[in-house]
């Protein structure tokens, strides 16, 4: 469960959190976030045994069912505001939550009126790893790396202190002084974040005058020397000796790949070439751009060889900017838009999509597995 990916629209990422949720309550929303699958078409009721509940929100002795019920009871009440074109959505997190006697099991089913920011998501998504968030003990700090990772690609973020403060659910009237703001949320998150999480947090204080107005946050991906992460990859995917992340850029690039990539693991040497190719076509913009087309290959279905595919698709826009062509950025809200007409229209043009592979190493190799299987069973 901890290595579950989270997918969340944007406008569910910058909410306005009316009712701020706990650390506790935002572990369980997230969750349940992590067991949406990218086909899913309508939500389901999403089940969390007793014991990892318990395991997760730290509860213990005879009192944890009494407490647990607490929180949900608690949970079902809070209602978040998001912002939509037109307007905006005020609606509560969850519909239900049940629980089964006898099977220590919750069952717990969000507000329809989620859907749209949570399911189907093919532009203007974040996602990231379940591990990430699991271990902070802090609301604020869970809420700011969400806020966070979505603006990773740009590698900063800035935001209004009176912004940020309802994106944490802090009313205006609290920690009116910038210092008592700066002291009790935003360096102990920050701190928090950098010594448990992926990502490396710095800021810098933006005035008018003398007084603090906004905070530019500075985002980088973080994997060396960070032994949990490491020990956190999944088991398809082999660990670097100790120091090699910091020392080999492409081992780093390759671990950051395939901790987002789902059901396929990048070689080191498809890596290099990946990166070389996307530093030519992206520049200092490479890492992010490689992350952003993981993260679609992912969530695309219908594709039987996703490292076919992605070589394929760096391999035809470096073709195209060999050729003068400029290659957009594939950012999360205009990535659909980036990629070529075959690979986001999957399955309807299948020839035009084989001719984009034939001569692509890996998805020769598979089609030869593939083909050895079906003449074995032949011939028995």
């Amino acid at each position: 469960m901890n290595n579950h990916l989270i997918t969340k629209g944007n406008n569910l990422i910058e909410a306005r959190y009316q009712y701020p949720l706990t650390a506790r309550e935002q572990k369980i929303i997230l969750t349940m976030v992590s067991q949406i699958q990218p086909d899913d078409e309508d939500f389901s009721d999403y089940s969390i045994s007793v014991h990892d509940f318990h395991e997760m929100l730290g509860l213990e002795g005879r009192e944890k069912y009494t407490e647990l019920k607490k929180i949900l009871k608690t949970l079902t009440s809070k209602v978040i505001e998001i912002p939509t074109e037109d307007g905006y959505v005020i609606t509560s997190w969850l519909a239900s939550a049940e629980y089964k006697n006898g099977e220590g099991i919750m069952l717990l089913t969000f507000s329809p009126k989620l859907k749209p920011y949570l399911l189907q998501l093919k532009k203007a998504f974040t996602s990231y790893r379940l591990n990430n968030i699991l271990s902070l003990k802090s609301a604020y700090s869970i809420r700011l790396y969400e806020l966070l990772k979505k603006w990773q690609y740009l590698n900063k973020w800035e935001c209004s202190i009176e912004n940020l403060k309802e994106k944490f659910g802090i009313e205006q009237d609290k920690y009116k002084l910038y210092g008592h703001f700066k002291a009790r949320v935003v360096e102990p998150a920050v701190k928090e974040l950098n010594e448990k999480t992926d990502i490396q947090i710095s800021y810098k204080e933006i005035r008018k005058g003398r007084k603090v107005v906004k905070i530019e946050f500075s985002i980088r991906q973080q994997l060396a020397n960070n032994t949990e992460k490491i020990e956190n990859i999944p088991p398809s995917i082999s660990k670097p000796e100790p120091g090699e992340l910091e020392k080999n850029p492409v081992v780093k690039m390759q671990h950051v790949l395939n901790i987002q990539a789902e059901g396929f693991t990048i070689s080191q040497s498809v890596c290099h070439d990946l990166l070389d190719k996307s530093s030519a076509i992206w520049g200092d913009k490479a890492e992010e751009s490689m992350q952003m087309l993981v993260q679609q290959v992912s969530r695309t279905k219908g594709i039987v060889n996703k490292v076919g595919y992605l070589r394929a698709i760096i391999n035809k826009s470096h073709e195209q900017y060999l050729n003068g062509v400029d290659i957009p950025i594939p950012y999360s809200d205009t990535v659909s838009s980036s990629l070529p007409k075959w690979f986001t229209n999957t399955g309807i043009d299948e020839r035009q999509d084989q001719l984009s592979l034939d001569d692509d190493p890996d998805f020769l190799e598979e089609k030869e597995k593939l083909e050895a299987v079906l003449k074995m069973r032949k011939e028995s």
